[in-house]
């Protein structure tokens, strides 16, 4: 039975998560501000069931869901996700770790079921709505007989269901792959429980970073290429009007280009399947894998690197930050002769179907949703 005790409980937290609210909403706040609300609210959250009940009430998770959508802060990234996943794990009371089934109708006879994970364990445990422009575009009467008999590699694969589709379409082996250990494990969870029969559908762990170095043969080329990453490093950070210290030199900026925690890549590397590294795929897939500068530099070299002589490749992406799209097909042209972008038509368009409401999409993907299509000459 609830007393006094409860209501004024309640009604400190509809105050505090208001304010919290009020204060991640303005734009006079920077990532150091909002960093600081979302940490007292996520502890908060944690700590006391009045906080979860009053973040459900005020709609919180559908302010943290939308903010997710349009951010490119890794740290706030981070921060928002957490902040989910403490209020999610309280609601799951399945036992199954807050994962969610489901089924979805692609159109022309195909569907795929998956599972979703809370956004906790990594942006890929959730499907975006790139994901379902590429699988429209995978439907496309002229593209749908390009997957008979190839092999399919899924890059930055999350749930997985553009490369599940592309078994369905005939490919005779689909690679999915990803970085963190959670999302891994997820996509091999969806892999198992939808088998193609005549196709191999395998689950790996790729890490950009060790991929675009596996071809450096010295120690020169290899500083080279580190040096590329951080200076796109350093772009990301002063975008978002911080200033990045240089002063340390060369040692700060080899420590700099890592930009995922030891613990997480160390867990990735045990990971049971890692490609080979003459690996090559007759078709590349990739949706919503444009989220820092760094990545504008990286998947390139991982396009061209896995890339089979006269493959092709498709990226969808939300325009997010027109100048990082911009420089991400700047660096696909000086590795790839043939590089063509559009924006998704109309008919493919998948607008809510993913993680950001339509409402959203209208108001944050101010450059809409592209598609960036490539073919490697022999």
């Amino acid at each position: 039975m609830a007393d006094e005790g409860d209501f004024l409980e309640a009604l400190i937290a509809s105050e505090r998560i208001l304010r919290w609210m009020t204060a991640l909403r303005s734009p006079s706040n920077g990532a150091a501000a909002k960093l600081h609300v979302l940490r007292e609210l996520t502890e908060a959250i944690v700590g006391s069931a009045a906080y979860r009940e009053q973040a459900q009430e005020e709609h919180l998770p559908q302010l943290l869901t939308s903010m997710l959508g349009k951010e490119c802060h890794e740290e706030l990234l981070e921060a928002l996700s957490r902040a989910l996943t403490a209020i999610t794990r309280y609601e799951d009371s399945s036992g199954d770790g807050g994962l969610t089934c489901r089924k979805v109708d692609l159109g022309a006879g195909y569907s795929v079921n998956f599972k979703e994970g809370p956004l906790g364990d990594g942006l890929g445990a959730k499907v975006w709505d790139s994901a379902f422009n590429l699988c429209k575009c995978m439907l496309y009467e002229k593209t749908q007989a390009a997957f008979e008999g190839r092999r399919v590699l899924e890059i930055g694969a999350g749930v997985g269901i553009c490369g599940l589709l592309a078994a369905q379409l005939g490919s005779t082996q689909v690679v999915l792959t990803d970085f963190l250990v959670p999302v891994l494990e997820l996509l091999q969870s969806n892999a198992d429980a939808q088998p193609v029969d005549g196709c191999d559908i395998k689950v790996c762990h790729l890490d950009w970073e060790n991929e675009i170095l596996l071809d450096a043969t010295t120690e020169d080329e290899k500083a080279a290429i580190r040096q590329r990453l951080f200076a796109a490093k350093k772009q990301d950070i002063e975008h978002r009007g911080v200033v990045l210290d240089s002063s340390s030199g060369d040692e700060a900026t080899s420590s700099s280009c890592e930009f995922d925690s030891d613990l997480e890549r160390g867990e990735g590397d045990k990971w049971k399947h890692h490609l080979g590294k003459c690996e090559r795929f007759e078709i590349i897939l990739a949706s919503d894998v444009l989220y820092e500068w760094p990545h504008s530099v990286m998947l390139p070299l991982v396009l061209k690197r896995r890339l089979a002589a006269d493959g092709w490749a498709c990226i969808a992406n939300a325009m997010r930050d027109r100048r990082m799209f911009e420089a991400l097909v700047a660096n696909l042209r000086l590795q790839f002769e043939h590089v063509e972008v559009q924006e998704v038509p109309e008919q493919w368009r998948a607008s809510g179907m993913g993680i950001v409401s339509e409402e959203a999409t209208r108001r944050w993907y101010d450059g809409g949703y592209m598609l960036i299509h490539i073919r490697n000459s022999a």
